[in-house]
């Protein structure tokens, strides 16, 4: 039995990128932030690239609250991480885009 590590993230790993695997990925990964990472809430998923051979290109964009570890949920901001797969792995981008 494996041990729990906080998400279905670690499940995921190591299975290419399908169109079928997309939306669990994003379930993992969404489901994560929120359980784990109180300052940042996902209001919204772009894909913007899957290709054939597995990689993934996509926004997370969402609403920082840097106060929210201590009970203040003040939305400070809008960001949006840019985030694609390679052979090297995850390569994350933060953007903080006052428009969102």
């Amino acid at each position: 039995m494996r041990e729990w590590y906080g998400s279905f993230v670690p499940n995921l790993l190591g299975r290419t990128i399908t169109p079928n695997e997309v939306t669990p990925w994003f379930a993992a990964v969404t489901s994560a932030i929120e359980q784990w990472e109180p300052r940042y809430r996902v209001t919204r998923i772009q894909i913007v690239e899957v290709t054939r051979d597995g990689q993934l290109h996509f926004f997370l964009e969402g609403q920082y609250r840097p106060r929210a570890t201590y009970g203040d949920f003040t939305v400070e901001g809008a960001r949006r991480i840019d985030a694609y797969t390679n052979p090297d792995g995850v390569l994350i981008e933060e953007r903080t885009e006052p428009g969102l």
